[in-house]
């Protein structure tokens, strides 16, 4: 969706690669398929050494007379990809509203029917009719149960507000620091980012940002942390 500026003047690479692997979807991290030499999509999880994002598809055959599979990947680095968040691995599922049953006064602690995936380091944000509100990193995830964030929201929290949450978070703690911002779990298609996993699980990734809205039009944006052209790797 964007650039980071300063590789090629901030203009996106466009590069014909061989096929390895179909490509039937638009927008996917791209890595070598095991030793081929060619291209395919990366997995939800790893995205090791990734070449770029298909601009185009392909059909992958080894059957002779066959057209060869080539496919067109925007090679770019610093290229800020931007993800719709879903709430489970199918594309387009609605996230989950936490409502909260216990009311805090101090404004720190939602409690509510919580994932059991671990989300220290990731983002609680209110939510009120349809809208996204303010936001605060969950430093404690208590499975099933509560989350707690140490610096506390603007007022208390009331018994049935509303928040939802992301295992993510652009703190700008850089590269390989924090659970929340160096790495991006992506759903079955590998076109949105999952939001149900552990913070830190995922391909490895810088966050740059987060759209807290609602349910359905919440994103992340974040670039590969994993290149094969750039030098500097996400641990």
């Amino acid at each position: 969706m964007g650039l980071i500026s300063g590789y090629l003047a901030g203009q996106n690479y466009v590069k014909r690669y061989k096929l390895g692997a179909a490509l039937a979807n638009l927008g996917v991290p791209c890595i070598m398929v095991a030793t081929t030499g060619n291209v395919g999509p990366c997995t939800a999880t790893s995205a090791a050494d990734a070449i770029g994002l298909n601009v185009g598809t392909g059909t992958y055959s080894t059957v002779q007379n066959d057209a060869e599979g080539t496919v067109e990947i925007d090679i770019n680095p610093f290229a800020i990809i931007q993800c719709t968040a879903s709430g489970a691995a199918a594309e387009g599922t609605a996230l989950a509203i936490l409502t909260n049953t216990s009311a805090s006064a101090g404004g720190t602690v939602l409690t509510s029917t919580i994932q059991s995936n671990d989300l220290d380091g990731g983002t609680l944000w209110r939510y009120r009719n349809g809208v996204g509100g303010e936001s605060r990193t969950i430093t404690t995830h208590t499975s099933t149960t509560s989350l707690t964030v140490t610096v506390p929201f603007t007022g208390a929290i009331a018994v049935d507000d509303t928040f939802l949450v992301s295992p993510y978070n652009d703190t700008g703690n850089g590269a390989g620091g924090g659970d929340g911002n160096s790495q991006v779990n992506l759903t079955t298609l590998l076109t949105q980012a999952l939001y149900t996993n552990a913070s830190g699980t995922g391909i490895k990734a810088n966050v740059v940002e987060q759209i807290l809205r609602g349910t359905t039009d919440t994103a992340i944006r974040f670039t590969l942390g994993d290149h094969v052209f750039n030098g500097a790797t996400t641990t």
